[in-house]
């Protein structure tokens, strides 16, 4: 009888201690690949790794402050140490116990130490200590998917810095010029007069960031430009040159990303100037309109984009008759979608489609519009890119005394290169067929001409 009861305590012991090691197994099993560093004999790491596995972790310090003088564990209090500290955000403490674990020359799997190390300095935006930190990892690591997450933080923090120094640029200036040639400069159908015209151009425009963040940014931006035009053989031609537009705009655009969508609001202020019989500049139209973007991804190549814009026309010139008065109340509502086609690099199709409403105050310029573009962008020879575009809107002119109607398709090229950072370069062709019921507006246009523009920062 005492032998059995002594194989039953025996056998009692043998499930106490088996019990005991699975329990620790399971503990170990939730813990990083480097606990095996530490020393699990102790009833107190056990029962600070329990209650880290239980979100518990100021009960685990807790724990551990029983054994931070027992150096036969030292190594033990300060891992868990650290990872409770790194849990309650507390990463200036967190990284100093880390760091006495890394002292451990008889440690050899180090990778999520350094790889908790690298997240505690991400935190505390030592972005350059951390990417060494997260090198680390991936020096000592034999886990892929460790690997995967210290490749990732690397990654996110290059991006951080990038822009970092993106953030330093307040100021951004651009200048441009060039020149075209058009077959129809006044865009009316030909006459025994000759419409075609040689047009020189130039462009300036001024941009300051006055706020930004990592998920917004306000930028303020005041564009004009202006244009002469001479006849085909370069001299001044007073009919020609009534198309001499000159343009302001201020806008005032601010972008805004919430989770994966990204919002661009601005509001906007217009004035065209257009030349007097005595070839004299004088404001023909102000205007005044906000437009709304809204950005959305569909899938990783493919991107949504639905716009909006209401504004006012503002018309300074003089009608002999009312029904002419251009003053007037525009709505837009537009959607599209932009490709990146993923077998091709830097290859992209967008499209866009949209409805116009025009309220004019006269019914000769009411009118409701729709319209569709297509455009191909691809690079080409010498880095250059290439982008194609056709075009088409119909327009109805619905109140319009004689019922017009016009239809526009256009179609187009053009070819730019980046010559250094601060230059660039673009030859652009147009070919435009404008189809009217009323027959004094039909027309057709061909354009084409070489840019240069010039932008620096600061």
């Amino acid at each position: 009888m005492n032998r059995i009861i002594f194989i039953f305590f025996i056998l009692g012991i043998y499930c106490h201690i088996s019990f005991a090691e699975n329990g620790a197994l399971n503990l170990i099993s939730e813990m990083p690949k480097e606990i095996s560093i530490l020393n699990l004999e102790s009833l107190e790491v056990q029962q600070a790794i329990q209650l880290y596995n239980s979100k518990q972790y100021d009960s685990s310090l807790a724990i551990l402050q029983k054994i931070k003088n027992d150096s036969n564990i030292l190594d033990a209090f300060n891992y868990l140490s650290g990872l409770n500290y790194y849990k309650l955000q507390n990463y200036d403490i967190a990284e100093r116990y880390l760091s006495e674990v890394t002292k451990i020359f008889n440690a050899k799997e180090l990778a999520n130490t350094y790889y908790h190390i690298g997240l505690c300095q991400y935190h505390k935006e030592n972005y350059e200590q951390a990417v060494n930190s997260f090198e680390l990892s991936l020096d000592t690591s034999n886990d892929p998917s460790l690997d995967k997450k210290s490749e990732i933080m690397i990654e996110k923090i290059l991006q951080i810095q990038n822009q970092i120094e993106k953030d330093k640029i307040k100021w951004t200036l651009g200048f441009g010029i060039g020149f075209q040639s058009d077959s129809n400069v006044l865009n009316v159908k030909e006459t025994d007069k000759s419409l075609r015209g040689q047009v020189l151009n130039w462009s300036a425009f001024a941009t300051y960031k006055l706020y930004s963040d990592k998920d917004s940014l306000f930028e303020p931006m005041l564009y004009y430009s202006d244009l002469i035009t001479f006849d085909q053989s370069f001299k001044d031609d007073n009919d020609l040159k009534k198309s001499d537009a000159t343009q302001i705009i201020l806008s005032t655009p601010f972008k805004i990303k919430y989770n994966l969508f990204t919002s661009k609001s601005s509001l906007n202020f217009g004035y065209y100037l257009l030349p007097n019989e005595n070839n004299q500049k004088n404001l023909a139209i102000s205007l005044i309109f906000f437009r709304q973007d809204v950005y959305a991804p569909i899938h990783k190549d493919l991107e949504s984009v639905i716009k909006f814009i209401i504004g006012r026309d503002q018309s300074q010139l003089t009608y002999s008759d009312a029904t002419d008065n251009q003053n007037s109340i525009k709505f837009e509502l537009g959607g599209g979608l932009i490709y990146q086609i993923p077998q091709k690099l830097n290859h992209s199709v967008s499209s866009n489609i949209g409805y116009i409403i025009n309220n004019a105050e006269g019914d000769n310029a009411k009118y409701n519009k729709y319209y569709f573009d297509l455009d191909y962008s691809m690079p080409t020879f010498i880095d250059a890119q290439s982008t194609f575009k056709i075009e088409h809107s119909v327009a109805q002119y619905f109140k319009s005394t004689s019922g017009r109607k016009e239809e526009v398709t256009n179609f187009g090229y053009n070819l730019s290169k980046d010559l250094n950072q601060r230059l660039s370069l673009s030859f652009f062709i147009n070919q435009t067929y404008c189809y009217s019921t009323v027959e004094s507006n039909k027309y057709d246009e061909t354009v084409f001409g070489i840019q240069l523009l010039s932008v620096v920062k600061f």
